[in-house]
């Protein structure tokens, strides 16, 4: 929500100027991110300056969880399971902490293939547990949270690589029908050069009048074209690229995050694009759920924080000691 919201500021109603304006790229990935600022820093003035989920949910977990406990924040510990190794740097930033007692927001992030292994040195035989039941899991959230606990297990679309491309693609297109109603206003999806570069234009499509196009850009690869069109000392490559698109969503590794470096990696026999395609048929399975923004919009009241203060971040050009290895400066400073 709070991308979309940010992405509607930026994006013009006269649809004639659309090519002045700069593209938001998404900020989720710290793949991405500690690329941006370590090597390209001319493209942090395009970033979203929305934090990542990871961050988001650090925040307000230790906040109402201070409150309802009757406990200091830095006495919480709060384990994040994700399938990114760069996500342990990003939970590592100095920003990401609280400003009173100076608890981190998410103080350990192990990876799926981590978990696997913590596991497997406890000598777990899965096949031999017994199922619990659903109710089971409830009895581990507060008397008041079963309700959204019985919803936190199940997956929504946009929940994964491409979510925040959705979402704000999706309320982009809600908003121009009501201010439009009897236009027929929809989106194209437009294949890129390989699987991993993919465009939406949100289009009138009697006219043919464009309202806005976002992209979706995985992988090195297509990293690589996208730095090379926003470079700062070419304006005729950068040029290419703004009237294109108004917002951005880059991953680093090939997939997206269900691809991530932290994942279990494809059995013996069978190659990497079979186990992808494995991979994101059993998460489609999940149940889903519906999100209701206004029910979000009334849990955040009443944690009685401001949105800023668990939203907004900020990146910076990170430069390299001289008195360092440049291997080493590369690798440790964030």
């Amino acid at each position: 929500m709070g991308q979309a919201n940010e992405f509607l500021t930026r994006i013009p109603r006269d649809t004639t100027d659309l090519q002045n304006v700069k593209p938001v790229i998404c900020s989720m990935c710290p793949g991405w991110v500690c690329y941006v600022e370590k090597t390209h820093p001319h493209i942090i003035p395009y970033m979203s300056k929305i934090r990542s989920p990871q961050q988001i949910a650090g925040v307000i977990l230790k906040d109402i969880i201070a409150k309802e406990v009757g406990c200091k924040k830095n006495e919480i510990y709060h384990v994040s399971i994700m399938p990114c190794f760069d996500k342990k740097l990003e939970a590592a930033r100095e920003e990401f902490s609280d400003n009173e007692t100076g608890s981190k927001d998410v103080d350990c992030v192990i990876t799926t293939r981590e978990i696997v292994q913590l596991l497997e040195n406890e000598n777990m035989d899965f096949a031999a547990l017994e199922l619990s039941s659903e109710e089971a899991y409830y009895t581990y959230a507060p008397a008041n949270w079963i309700d959204d606990a019985k919803e936190a297990w199940k997956s929504h679309d946009g929940s994964s690589s491409g979510g925040a491309l959705y979402y704000n693609v999706k309320n982009f297109l809600n908003v121009l029908h009501k201010e439009y109603p009897q236009r027929n206003i929809d989106v194209q999806v437009i294949p890129g050069k390989n699987n991993d570069s993919i465009e939406y234009v949100v289009a009138d499509q009697d006219s043919g009048e464009v309202f806005g196009r976002a992209a979706q850009l995985y992988g090195f690869r297509n990293i690589q074209n996208l730095v090379r069109k926003l470079k700062g000392t070419n304006r005729r490559r950068r040029d290419n690229v703004l009237p294109q698109w108004n917002y951005v969503e880059v991953m680093a590794c090939p997939g997206g995050c269900v691809n991530g470096g932290g994942q279990i990696g494809a059995p013996d026999g069978v190659n990497d694009k079979e186990w992808l395609d494995r991979l994101n048929a059993i998460y489609s399975q999940i149940d889903k759920t519906t999100i209701n923004e206004e029910n979000i919009r009334g849990w955040v009241n009443k944690l009685g924080i401001s949105a800023e203060s668990f939203l907004d971040c900020e990146f910076t050009e990170v430069k390299p000691d001289p008195s360092m290895n440049a291997a080493l400066a590369y690798g440790s400073k964030w």
